[in-house]
């Protein structure tokens, strides 16, 4: 292909000056808190196009400001309770510039984000809550929509949110039994946007009015397990186990564009030995998905209308089945 034909193929400079402060502070022998602060200039130049269409370099300059502001405090050496609030700026990709002219460009995200929980660390057990809430101001999402250069590009919707709840566990069942696990419950949410599909019949586009839709590739329920065992020193089998819910290609939350759930569990096996004038050998093992479940963790999706009806084209990254790997550690 002679160079130049495509335009995308061009060099782009991206300049990122980062400015941090942080403090800690004991206001008392249980109380302490903490303040981060990040500013955040970025000079961005980069080949896209104009108002007339035409590829030209271009130029975005961006500042952000980001805070974080936290506490803890503890009741005694076992318990811990902690919060903090902060606010997170992310700018456009690459794409969302290049892929736009200056007047269809999208702004950046701003995320707000407060969290507060409870640790627990006991002899054998340690036991972690977190409750968190997370909002968006502009999140770059893709609806469908074609800008004025007749690209698929993200767009920023006002309001959407995640909220959820966070556990984990570490409990020694057993001397030689340990016991790991965790687990989060979310609802994650987008008020209100406009979903585009192409009309194929026509050459236009539909529009279609969505609120609190979930938002895409973010399911409710994930949790994790491990189940160690060490029958004899430098011996370890553990069993891990994976559930990741029902998640949605797109963000309309239909069933046609969606993943299914799925579990899949591991078996890893490890032995660390001395010898053969070394300072340590390792011998590992690990058995993945030794249940076969067939599942896809990943996808994308694309709609149109043919002869009056919707269409939706779903593409899946299926996972492997049982298989395996095993490795070799020396250090000398």
């Amino acid at each position: 292909i002679p160079q130049g034909l495509r335009y995308y193929d061009n060099n782009a400079l991206k300049k990122d000056f980062n400015v941090y402060a942080k403090a800690n502070y004991r206001a008392t022998q249980k109380l302490s808190l903490f303040l981060d602060l990040q500013m955040r200039a970025i000079d961005y130049t980069f080949f896209g196009f104009d108002n007339d269409l035409n590829n030209t370099t271009q130029q975005a300059d961006l500042f952000f400001f980001n805070p974080k502001a936290g506490m803890s405090y503890n009741f005694n050496p076992k318990h811990e309770a902690y919060a903090s609030f902060g606010v997170a700026n992310r700018e456009p990709v690459r794409r969302d510039f290049t892929e736009s002219t200056p007047e269809s460009r999208p702004s950046h995200e701003t995320l707000y984000n407060l969290e507060t929980g409870y640790r627990y660390k006991g002899k054998s057990t340690g036991i972690t809550a977190n409750v968190y809430y997370m909002y968006y101001e502009n999140q770059l999402v893709l609806t469908g929509s074609i800008n004025d250069v007749g690209a698929y590009n993200r767009v920023n919707t006002p309001e959407s949110y995640r909220a959820g709840i966070e556990l984990e566990l570490k409990q020694r069942i057993l001397p030689k039994l340990d016991l790991a696990g965790n687990i989060s419950l979310s609802e994650n949410k987008i008020r209100s946007f406009t979903e585009f599909i192409d009309d194929w019949d026509t050459g236009e586009q539909i529009s279609v009015e969505r609120s609190n839709t979930d938002i895409a590739f973010s399911p409710a329920l994930i949790s994790a397990a491990i189940l160690s065992y060490r029958p004899i020193k430098g011996l370890e089998i553990s069993i891990l186990s994976k559930y990741v819910g029902k998640q949605f290609l797109d963000n309309t939350q239909s069933d046609e564009r969606s993943l299914d759930a799925f579990w899949v569990q591991d078996l890893r096996i490890g032995y660390t030995f001395k010898g053969l004038g070394m300072r340590e050998i390792g011998l590992n093992f690990l058995l993945n998905n030794f249940t076969n479940v067939m599942y896809a963790p990943n996808g994308y999706t694309f709609s149109g209308v043919i002869d009056g009806q919707r269409n939706d084209f779903n593409y899946l990254f299926p996972q492997a089945g049982i298989n395996w790997l095993t490795n070799l550690v020396v250090k000398f």
